[in-house]
This record gives C-alpha cells, sequence and structure tokens, in this order.
C-alpha cells in the first residue's frame, strides 16, 4: 500500500495520470450521455433498441481499432498517435455541438465510430505507456494498481456529475462537455510529451551512452598510464 502511495506521487505517475483521467471521461461520456440524443419518447422500445444499437456500433468500432493497435501500437510513437486522436476528437465533439443531432442518426452513428477509435488508442496507449514508463518488473503492478485507482475515481465523478452536465430538454449539454473532454485530452497529450522526453527508457538510454563511453575511455587511459609507469620502473631498474 505505502510502495502504490509513494508511486502515486511519483513525477512519472503524475505524467501519465491526466490519460487516465481522460478514459474515465470517456467512459462516462460514450456510455451514459451520448445515448441520451436518441430521445424518441414516442415509442420506448424503439428508443431503447437505438441506444443499444448505437452503443453497440461504438463498442465494435473501438474493440476493431483496439485489436489492430494491441499487434502494431508498439510501433507508433505515441505523442504523435494521441496528437491525431485528439484533432479526430475535436472534431466529432464540434460537429455534435453544433448540430444538435438529436435522433439524427445518419449523424450520430459517424461520430460513434469515430469516437470509439478514440477511445481504442486512448485505452491501447494507456497501457502501453505504464509498460514503457515503469518497465522495472518491481514497479509494473504498483504502476497498474495506481492506473486502477485514478481511473475508478475519475468514473465514479465523471458518472455521478454527467448527470448535471444536461440542459433543460435533457439532451447533453455539448457547451460543457466539449471543453471539458478537449480541456483534459490536452493535458494528457502535454503530459505524455512530457514523461517520454524527461522519463522514458529511450531517453534515459540516450543520455547514459556519452557516460558509458567516458567511463571506457578513462579506463583505457588508466591502463595505458599503468603499463608506462611499469615499463619506465623496470628499465630504470636495469
Amino acid at each position: 500500500m505505502s510502495k502504490t502511495a509513494r508511486k502515486i506521487a511519483s513525477p512519472r505517475m503524475v505524467a501519465l495520470t491526466p490519460m487516465f483521467y481522460m478514459q474515465s471521461v470517456q467512459q462516462a461520456f460514450y456510455n451514459a450521455t451520448f445515448p441520451l440524443f436518441i430521445a424518441s419518447f414516442h415509442d420506448p422500445n424503439t428508443d431503447l433498441s437505438i441506444k443499444l444499437y448505437l452503443a453497440g456500433t461504438l463498442a465494435l468500432a473501438s474493440s476493431c481499432v483496439a485489436l489492430v493497435l494491441t499487434k502494431v501500437g508498439y510501433r507508433l510513437r505515441s505523442l504523435h498517435l494521441l496528437s491525431a486522436v485528439w484533432a479526430s476528437q475535436a472534431l466529432a465533439l464540434l460537429l455534435v455541438l453544433f448540430l444538435r443531432p438529436v435522433n439524427n442518426l445518419a449523424a450520430l452513428f459517424p461520430i460513434g465510430i469515430i469516437l470509439g477509435v478514440t477511445d481504442a488508442v486512448i485505452r491501447t496507449q494507456n497501457f502501453i505507456l505504464i509498460n514503457e514508463m515503469f518497465p522495472e518488473a518491481a514497479d509494473t503492478p504498483s504502476a497498474f494498481a495506481c492506473f486502477n485507482f485514478h481511473q475508478s475515481l475519475g468514473l465514479g465523478i465523471f458518472f455521478i456529475s454527467s448527470k448535471y452536465l444536461l440542459g433543460p430538454d435533457r439532451v447533453p449539454n455539448m457547451a460543457v462537455w466539449v471543453p471539458l473532454q478537449m480541456g483534459i485530452f490536452l493535458i494528457a497529450v502535454i503530459g505524455v510529451g512530457m514523461g517520454q522526453r524527461w522519463y522514458s527508457p529511450r531517453s534515459q538510454h540516450a543520455t547514459s551512452a556519452p557516460l558509458e563511453e567516458v567511463v571506457k575511455i578513462e579506463e583505457d587511459s588508466l591502463g595505458i598510464a599503468l603499463d608506462d609507469t611499469i615499463a619506465t620502473r623496470d628499465s630504470s631498474k636495469m
């Protein structure tokens, strides 16, 4: 427990924490808020069916993209991928904001696919970044414990507060949801960039390599100097 608590406050974990809350706010929006754009009150059965189809489309898109990313995600640079997904997420949310697509299935389903893709990227990148930032076997369990703590806390906060982010007509208030999600996402991208620059094993390797070369040069120089000293002493005895 104490190790996990210390890990939560570590600089590497603080750099990744916004990504965990980004996943939480996405889950709250996708599962509790986005389906409320279906508001066919005349037929509750149709209303429920369309909501389930919309949720299923989003989940299917997320699952397919996540399956691909589990194979190639480690080959992609997280910062570049997240920046591209940030733009895609902004486009989808702005479309919802300006179109206000209540019962507009032609707009809701394509937007749902875009949101499903961004959800898959966020979820898979969280696992990849944890493995990259905490490669030591002893740190991995506590790092994932911190991830579960932040995600559970975020889910609770955003799910509970989602009912207060509805308009007077019980439709999601996108004037609040858009800056909330995009603000957290932007902070998350900045945190990933800082974390990868300062704490990733690749950057550490880049800084440690010159030091290793210096140590080797010093060892070689010491060996040469020692050989010269022995040779000088032997010649003086003769």
